[in-house]
């Protein structure tokens, strides 16, 4: 059975990593694609400039005896530019000893390009090089008169190119590497439980002590987590502070999608930032221990309002507070509980003023306490789903956070000996309600 298991995790973990691989190639595809075609499409976009200037009137012909302005015209490597008549004889250019010339006598010109059959417009790739023609017509507009002929190289485009599927194929690798990771990590974990299980169903005294410890050892793993995320800040707050000072210092010197890749990347560590900050509230939440104390519910949502009297006062939201009895429990992870509740109908919050109740009803064995909304909703289907870590049911953009607030409420209460769940439907509004065992209720 034990070996029907592992092989089960085995294939699942395969097929994870295969999916995975089939994805990212997907993905990679269309981004490095894109990306060379975004690049593609301005190096020709700037090439044609000389000569739609030329055939409005906007340019002198004799412009593209001045390599630079050239090169600043079309942004790119210029490494000819030539006004050729329709006698095919060079009439001006950016290289002095082709003036006079014939096409025939230029060796690195290609004639065939040359053509007033051809579109107004010609371009072509030949190794790391793009060559335009544009047809210059007379005033009737009908008659061909001259030739632009553009050369410039591509060699900044390709390497653009190239660094854009090195940096896709650098992440990927390291999501790849991560996920074998945390799979060779879940299946050595996998297979100590196994043995721990194995162990415990021979000896009683076994399962007692190994249980003993495991307890330890969880301890020991929710404290080593809380280290950790603790001091990851630091470096991700330093992150964020030299991408910033790159983008002040050399902002003159990155293009567009320089300046964008570090936002992206600022913004990312920002968010991870985030994530950390409440992995860290979630990390303490619902630990009972010697700083229970007597906790007055209505004194402490009085404290809660009070905390969030900005949104309150922003969003016009009203709240009705019944009755609340004195329990025993740990006031900072009761706060987070109301804080999160009361927040959330704020934030979710219909095009109606928000209107909150709470209220707490005594029961037989425990204390039922409710806060009603009369906001968005949720959907039936994702009554249970909200209170899994980082699970948000909407993007960042229509509401902030990390989805890890309902969670943290979860665990206070289920720390505390009771249950929380939400009857809710789509537009009618939402009710969460959270049990407290009596025995914590001091009347």
């Amino acid at each position: 059975m034990e070996q029907y298991f592992r092989k089960r995790v085995l294939k699942i973990g395969a097929a994870i990593i295969i999916a995975e691989i089939i994805v990212l190639a997907i993905v990679g595809s269309f981004y490095v694609l894109s990306i060379s075609d975004a690049v593609d499409t301005r190096v020709e976009t700037q090439v044609r400039i000389p000569g739609q200037l030329m055939n409005a009137g906007y340019l002198n012909f004799d412009a593209v005896e001045d390599s630079a302005q050239m090169s600043e015209l079309i942004g790119e490597e210029l490494i000819e530019g030539m006004v050729i008549g329709v006698d095919y004889n060079v009439y001006y250019s950016s290289k002095p000893e082709y003036l006079g010339l014939s096409v025939g006598e230029i060796n690195t010109l290609d004639p065939s390009l040359l053509s007033v059959q051809n579109p107004s417009e010609v371009m072509l790739y030949t190794n790391e090089t793009l060559v335009s023609v544009s047809i210059i017509y007379g005033l009737d507009e009908v008659t061909p008169r001259f030739f632009v002929y553009v050369v410039i190289g591509t060699s900044e485009g390709a390497a653009e190119k190239n660094q854009a599927a090195q940096l896709f194929i650098m992440s990927s690798s390291v999501v790849i590497i991560l996920t074998l990771t945390i799979f060779a990590l879940s299946y050595n974990l996998i297979q100590r439980l196994e043995y721990d299980l194995a162990e415990g169903k021979r000896l009683a005294v076994v399962v007692e002590e190994r249980t003993k410890e495991l307890t330890r050892s969880n301890e020991a793993l929710e404290q080593f987590a809380y280290v950790i995320s603790h001091d990851l800040q630091e470096p991700l707050r330093m992150i964020v502070s030299y991408l910033q000072l790159i983008e002040n210092r050399y902002k003159d010197k990155l293009d567009a999608d320089g300046i964008e890749f570090i936002d992206y990347a600022v913004g990312g560590a920002k968010r991870v930032r985030e994530m950390i900050i409440d992995l860290l509230h979630f990390s303490r939440a619902g630990k009972q221990s010697l700083s229970e104390e007597k906790i007055n519910c209505n004194d402490l949502v009085v404290g809660v309002l009070a905390n969030l009297n900005v949104s309150i006062q922003e969003s016009g939201a009203s709240l009705d507070t019944g009755e609340l009895p004195t329990i025993m429990a740990d006031r900072g992870g009761v706060t987070m509980l109301f804080q999160n509740l009361i927040s959330n109908a704020i934030k979710f919050r219909s095009e109606d003023l928000p209107k909150i109740v709470i209220k707490a009803v005594e029961g037989v064995d425990m204390w039922e306490f409710s806060v009603s909304d009369n906001g968005i909703g949720i959907r039936e289907e994702h009554h249970d789903r909200i209170f899994d870590v980082f699970q948000k049911l909407h993007t960042r953009n229509e509401y902030p956070g990390t989805g890890i607030g309902l969670s943290i409420c979860k665990r206070v209460i289920e720390g505390l000996g009771g249950s929380i769940r939400v009857e809710s439907k789509l537009n009618e509004g939402s009710t969460f309600f959270f049990t407290i065992p009596k025995e914590r209720i001091i009347k």
